[in-house]
């Protein structure tokens, strides 16, 4: 007997694509860069002093000291990505090829540029981690081993203290507290970006406030989840 016919109903609406939140975006400086002024743009720090603490004598005027200007410089590059489709395929199949692969392009473009901003910071010299972990591939065995015991309270409250004591300038203001249900005023604070998988952990600390209670909505970011003893985070 002859097999029977398969009809296959085609829906012609695509179904939408997984993206992850793109976060990294959301913090730093970004400095236009002139046409016609190569590649390299460069930036310029003037360190703080030290206290005077010795007292002026009358009338003499202080000895003359140095100052230190750190130089931190950036180089432009490209990135890109090439799909094609044939005049054919645009004129016979159902599907808006054109107008999804723009969407498509446009989606790893917002990807590619969290990527590269993500692989800049954390290639930073100075780094803290969990437990007694010197990189991230000892730590990666001790999460493996310990489980979510890896990161505690105490590390967070260990990162608030190397920040203030290096006179790291809070990135956030004081959140006053509201007329609403429960809602919780929040200090200054640093921000921090981490993964589902530690923001799970993070939200079991004694001190964890999630966003819901925060005094205002007006000054939450996109994917901002909570504040543990004055960092707040984002989660991606």
């Amino acid at each position: 007997a002859a097999a029977p016919f398969n009809q296959k109903y085609y829906d012609r609406v695509l179904l939408d694509r997984a993206m992850p939140y793109l976060a990294h975006d959301l913090f730093g400086q970004q400095k236009p860069l002139k046409q016609k002024n190569g590649k390299t743009i460069s930036f310029r720090r003037f360190e703080a002093l030290p206290a005077a603490t010795t007292a002026l004598t009358e009338g003499q005027s202080p000895v003359v000291s140095d100052y230190t200007v750190t130089e931190v410089t950036a180089t432009v590059a490209q990135y890109g990505y090439r799909v094609g489709v044939t005049d054919m395929v645009d004129a016979t199949k159902p599907d808006a090829h054109l107008t999804e692969l723009t969407q498509m392009l446009g989606d790893q473009m917002g990807l590619t540029k969290d990527t590269v901003i993500r692989d800049a910071v954390v290639a930073a010299t100075s780094n803290l981690y969990c437990t007694t972990a010197t990189s991230t591939i000892t730590l990666r065995s001790a999460a493996d081993s310990e489980a979510d015991t890896v990161l505690d309270q105490n590390m967070l409250l260990e990162a608030y203290r190397i920040m203030r004591t290096n006179l790291a300038k809070h990135v956030t203001d004081i959140m006053r507290p509201g007329t609403g249900y429960n809602s919780t005023p929040l200090g200054p604070a640093y921000w921090a970006i981490a993964h589902p998988a530690m923001i799970k952990v993070i939200k079991t600390f004694a001190d964890w406030n999630p966003v819901q209670n925060y005094a205002s909505t007006k000054e939450i970011l996109p994917g901002e989840v909570g504040e543990c003893v004055g960092i707040r985070f984002v989660e991606s």
